[in-house]
Formats: C-alpha cells, structure tokens, sequence
C-alpha cells in the first residue's frame, strides 16, 4: 500500500510534468499552466465540461506501473494518453495534500484533506485569479491571459483583480481603471458595477494615502450614467464624499 502510495504520487508530479521534490510555487505555476491547455472552458465550453466530468481519474488513482522512482501514467511500452482537466486536478490536489501533510504527519482533524466529489468545478477566470493570492504583482499578466481567453468575469474575480493592483503601488490604478473599463471583456451581470464599488473603496481605504489612487477620478471620469443607477454605486460615491475630505460639487 506505501508503495502504491508513492507511486500514485510520482504520477501525480509526472502529470503536472514536475519532479518529486518541486517546490508549492512550481508546483501552481504547473497547475495553471495546464488549466490553460486542458479547462473545459478553453477546450469546447459546456459540452467538453460535461463530458470531462465523466473522466476517470484512474491515471493518479491508480499504481499503474509499480516503479516509485518514475511512476509511469500507462503501461510500460504504451503511449501516454493526453490529460483531461480532472486528471491535471486531481494531480495538482495529491500533490498540494502530499505539501500539506508529509508522510507520518496528519492534519488537524486528524487524517489527510479529501477532495469533495460535488465540489464545483472553478472556471478557468477564477483559477486564474487565485494566482494572485500568492503572486499579486502578476496582476497584469493575469488580467490579459484573461481577455486572451475571453473568459467571463465575475463580480468575486473583478475584486480580486483590483486588490492585487494595489501590489504596484501608484501605477496599479491605471492598471486598475483600465480593468474596470475592458470593452471587450464580458462582464458578469452587475460585475463591473461591484468593481467600481471596490475600487472606490480602496481609494479611499488602503491607497488613501496615495495621491494616483483618486476616488474624484474614478467617479468624475469611469463611473458612467447607467452605473449611477446602481444602489451600489450610489452608496459607495455617499461614502467617498461623506469621508468630510472631499466634495462631489
């Protein structure tokens, strides 16, 4: 069973095309790397999606070849079969859980996380920006892998792509402005409203005391007619104006 064990983890670190041994950082960055190639939202959208879900994950379940030290994914002599998105998941989950918990250690409620079978499957926009929780200066690179992929973003993405520009300091408002005002991006329903609420929120809040991040810039320039009918949007201006430091007249 050990030695099953260390197999179906070196094919784990195989899949992500990774050796044993690499680093939690080399070990996302592999992760996102072939989310890029195999996410159903790039590779045929709500049919590749529902079909992936059918896949097996047997090539990191299962000790196909009894070899801990090269933990093949198919039999010795065959070709290797191409990835489908739930296999690079279920690779990425065994490898993060092997960092997690070392062999002979447990976790906190005593025994090694289990990956839920209904957990929803993230697009590929929101793993994109859980990227940025580790490495917000990527901001930048994110956003345009993003508008590459035409991938739609949610109000819950909008917000992380906007705190991670506060990483760059005085030149992350433009970023920050020029994200808000994508035209050829698509937009959740009530997304871009909810990141004008947040951007106003950090120029008043963490980047008040930078003089680039200016709230009278967003409102008197980026915040347009139909925004201004958002509650939301309405409450955030009050609260930039009621902040006794500003004026809308």
């Amino acid at each position: 069973a050990a030695t099953e064990a260390r197999v179906r983890l070196n094919n784990a670190y195989f899949m992500l095309g990774l050796e044993p041994g690499a680093t939690r950082k080399q070990v996302k960055l592999a992760y996102y790397r072939l989310a890029k190639e195999t996410h159903p939202d790039v590779i045929g959208g709500g049919a590749a999606r529902k079909a992936n879900r059918a896949v097996a994950t047997g090539a990191v379940n299962r000790a196909v070849v009894r070899d801990e030290q090269t933990g093949f994914l198919d039999e010795e002599g065959e070709a290797a079969s191409p990835a489908s998105f739930l296999e690079v998941q279920a690779a990425f989950d065994a490898v993060i859980d092997a960092l997690d918990h070392p062999e002979g250690t447990e976790g906190e409620e005593g025994g090694r996380r289990k990956r839920r079978p209904d957990r929803r499957e993230k697009t590929l926009g929101e793993l994109l920006v859980e990227r940025l929780g580790e490495e917000p200066e990527t901001v930048a690179e994110v956003w345009d892998e993003i508008r590459e992929q035409n991938l739609e973003v949610t109000a819950a993405m909008l917000t992380q792509l906007l705190h991670a520009c506060t990483s760059l300091g005085s030149d992350g408002f433009h970023t920050a402005v020029d994200i808000v005002e994508a035209e050829e991006c698509t937009f959740q329903l009530g997304a871009r409203q909810s990141g004008l609420c947040s951007l106003l929120q950090l120029c008043t809040g963490p980047m008040g005391e930078d003089e680039a991040w200016d709230a009278d810039v967003v409102v008197n320039y980026h915040v347009n007619d139909e925004d201004r009918e958002h509650p939301n949007v309405i409450a955030a201006i009050g609260a930039v104006y009621c902040a006794g430091t500003r004026s809308p007249f």
